[in-house]
């Protein structure tokens, strides 16, 4: 399986990469860090005998097929181009083998605190490096009651909405060709859906859409996170911008992000549908048009062209549901 990587940008560094003759190409440096701890192999040459979780390689200019592996993960090919006297660094997450993206989890239900005061809101700000009035529309905090209710642990993926395509004859996602999904992105969320679509598959598979506050509720646990996993954000948990992915991958491929009820790709991969449409919360005032005009439904989630601030636990998006989009999917509840 392969997936292409974007690389992650040179460090200027002066590495010794070995004695070379003049007929030589000068070597690149590859540093490669693995979450977990990985068999490399480049072009089918074992780099190590023993699993690694970082490791710095002189290797040749040109492309080549870095292959990661270890027991009770997926093998997966990546490509890589490398330049002379250049360091390449990669990121890469193994994929868990064996998933069940059928699978839901149950939320108890009950009170929690959603959006965030204005306090937390004045950390937010400073510690993502984002302007308070992006964050207005997540205040302020109020105490929401939900019954209990099950919600899918992994994004409705290519392979599922297919099923429903063929069952119903609903037109696909624009970029499938010839009426079905891209080879080998089975297990990858379905985008260029509308929430129309979305809210047609839901009814078709015996379940709804999330409204916010579920989706809120899921993804925070009913805690105080502002992230799936806790309050910092870490690259190595999610989908996001700088990912080194130039889109969806894998659902479920970040199980380190998942949250603490074990739901998966909550922040990034791709931003999700909800029932919900966007206005403002209790006691809070937007000078934004679309706020309780019955026009926007809210999005969720963030995706893999989100920044941090974008794919948090509580920050909201408002798209027309009529729009498809090539970075929004969704998951259902029940």
């Amino acid at each position: 399986m392969r997936r292409k990587l974007l690389l992650s940008g040179w460090l200027a560094l002066v590495l010794l990469a070995g004695a070379v003759s003049s007929a030589q190409a000068k070597l690149g440096q590859l540093l490669v860090k693995c979450t977990p701890a990985a068999f490399l192999l480049i072009d089918g040459q074992s780099i190590s005998p023993k699993p690694l979780k970082k490791i710095t390689v002189g290797v040749e200019p040109g492309k080549h097929i870095l292959t990661t592996y270890n027991v009770d993960y997926v093998e997966e090919d990546w490509e890589i181009r490398i330049y002379p006297g250049k360091l390449t660094t990669m990121e890469l997450v193994l994929l868990k083998a064996g998933q069940d993206r059928d699978e839901m989890i149950a939320i108890p239900g009950g009170s929690f605190e959603m959006g965030v005061d204005a306090k937390r809101a004045e950390w937010m700000s400073k510690r993502l490096k984002v302007s308070p009035g992006r964050l207005l529309d997540q205040q302020p905090a109020h105490t929401v009651t939900l019954k209990p209710f099950k919600i899918d642990k992994y994004e409705v993926t290519n392979r599922q909405y297919a099923e429903f395509v063929k069952a119903t004859k609903r037109k696909p996602p624009k970029h499938w060709r010839y009426g079905d999904y891209p080879k080998d992105e089975a297990d990858y969320p379905v985008v260029n859906v509308s929430w129309h679509d979305a809210a047609a598959y839901a009814k078709w598979a015996g379940k709804r859409l999330p409204t916010e506050a579920e989706w809120e509720m899921a993804a925070r646990d009913g805690g105080i996170r502002i992230f799936p996993w806790g309050q910092v954000f870490r690259q190595n948990r999610a989908n996001t911008k700088g990912s080194g992915f130039d889109g969806p991958t894998v659902t479920g491929r970040y199980q380190k992000g998942a949250s603490k009820n074990g739901g998966c790709d909550f922040s990034g991969n791709v931003a999700e549908w909800t029932a919900s449409w966007y206005e403002a919360y209790p006691g809070q005032k937007l000078d934004d048009p679309a706020a309780g005009a019955g026009t926007h439904r809210v999005v969720r989630g963030g995706s893999w062209r989100s920044t941090p601030a974008q794919a948090t636990a509580v920050a909201r998006d408002k798209l027309p549901p009529d729009g498809v989009f090539d970075y929004v999917g969704f998951r259902c509840v029940r």
